[in-house]
């Protein structure tokens, strides 16, 4: 689903047709005729100090936030949980969904990838992660407080995935 190696980026690109490109937002479009898939290069971090990483990913996304979620953790890909966090990352208003799923799926995720997306989501640091988007607490939703306590909880759930309960 994410491919976020340079590399690997370019050498797969090779093989899809360019469609159009959005140069306001920085993301390409691009189409496979051997599989059919859709695809786009973008920068999910993209923020007043720069474009962040470039990331490469299967269009459209899933239905649901949910099945999103367990399609990129549930693969053995590391790329899959990192992109999907990189997607999630300056997306304030959408952590308290991602924690609720979080806490009701933790255990259908292998440990190394949960880990992996909760780190890149920025979510247990949030004062750093508002500073990288370029935001504060007063010009988001969640507020503060709210955000201290998804911090709280994702650190439960990585705590509760080492051990079964």
């Amino acid at each position: 689903m994410y491919i976020l190696e340079a590399e690997v980026q370019k050498k797969y690109l090779k093989d899809l047709t360019f469609l159009k490109k959005d140069e306001k937002n920085w993301i390409m479009y691009y189409h496979n005729p051997k599989t059919n898939e859709m695809w786009k290069t973008y920068y999910p971090l993209s923020c007043k100090n720069g474009r962040g990483p470039k990331v490469m990913r299967t269009e459209p996304l899933p239905d649901t936030l949910e099945e999103h979620l367990d399609i990129c953790l549930r693969s053995e890909l590391p790329d899959d949980a990192i992109g999907a966090a990189y997607d999630y990352a300056f997306r304030f208003e959408d952590w308290s969904k991602i924690v609720n799923i979080l806490e009701n799926r933790y255990r259908n995720y292998p440990r190394k990838q949960l880990k992996r997306f909760i780190h890149n989501l920025g979510i247990e640091q949030p004062e750093e992660q508002l500073r990288k988007a370029g935001s504060s607490y007063e010009t988001i939703i969640p507020d503060k407080e709210e955000l201290d306590d998804l911090a709280r909880k994702t650190k439960k759930i990585r705590y509760k995935s080492l051990w079964p309960f």
